[in-house]
């Protein structure tokens, strides 16, 4: 059953490129969670190798993991507002319009989803919340992650990549919306990297606050058990950590 007063909404949210994906995955790996991964679980180091660690950076988009459940009726994405004015109940009949989702949250699970907007949807007030965000000292590493993941450089031009199909999954709902300009010119790269950072970087939240250097530098058992003060079982220890070594060694 649901949580009381609650769509038992989990998000993971993040400035894309923070990682954010990676923490999701462990947080499913928690019984009181909703599975993104095959039960029982696969080996945790190819698993991430072959989703989250792609050696070519630019095809990242292609092979990284998607979220299992039917996300058509909102968006993630900064540029789109679809999904925001929805009510509380019109969630509900969302989520059991799915499957999976419908499934989980009748089991009184955590659906689980990244988030990649810089505010919260009122219909999300009093759901779980993960927030990753751009320390100091993490901030010029994502700025180097986005610049290898997200962009197509020439000397004068630079394409966005998340918005051209074939180099990123583009959903079919994508349709709904005029043709997005995916390529712009440019006269400095740092510059560019630092004003598209600047519209899609997430601040902490009123959830439980996560800074990206401790993903990216700090402890993996200290990072493990603050996830587990939010959710409603631990996450599994020994996957989750040697799915966050894995990823570690490919990109930092």
């Amino acid at each position: 059953m649901t949580l009381d007063g609650k769509n038992n909404l989990l998000w993971v949210q993040y400035t894309p490129g923070a990682a954010g994906r990676l923490i999701t995955l462990c947080c499913t790996t928690s019984k009181g969670v909703g599975d993104w991964l095959p039960k029982p679980l696969p080996d945790p180091v190819k698993f991430i190798t072959d989703t989250l660690c792609n050696p070519v950076s630019s095809e990242h988009m292609n092979t990284e993991i998607t979220t299992p459940y039917y996300v058509g009726w909102y968006t993630r994405n900064q540029i789109f507002t679809r999904g925001d004015d929805l009510t509380t109940c019109q969630v509900r009949n969302h989520l059991l319009d799915d499957p999976l989702s419908r499934k989980h949250l009748l089991e009184g699970l955590l659906i689980a989803n990244c988030y990649n907007k810089t505010y919260l949807p009122d219909w999300f007030n009093g759901e779980c919340l993960i927030t990753v965000y751009a320390d100091d000292t993490s901030k010029d590493w994502l700025l180097e992650r986005r610049s290898e993941v997200f962009y197509e450089w020439s000397d004068t031009e630079v394409k966005l990549l998340r918005y051209i199909k074939g180099k990123s999954p583009i959903a079919d709902y994508s349709t709904l919306y005029d043709p997005i300009p995916y390529a712009y010119t440019y006269t400095d790269k740092k510059e560019f990297l630092e004003l598209d950072f600047a519209r899609e970087n997430v601040q902490p939240g009123p959830g439980l606050n996560i800074p990206l250097s401790n993903v990216l530098y700090g402890s993996v058992e200290l990072l493990l058990k603050e996830l587990n003060t939010v959710l409603p079982a631990p996450v599994d220890f020994g996957w989750c950590t040697q799915a966050i070594k894995t990823w570690r060694q490919r990109w930092t």
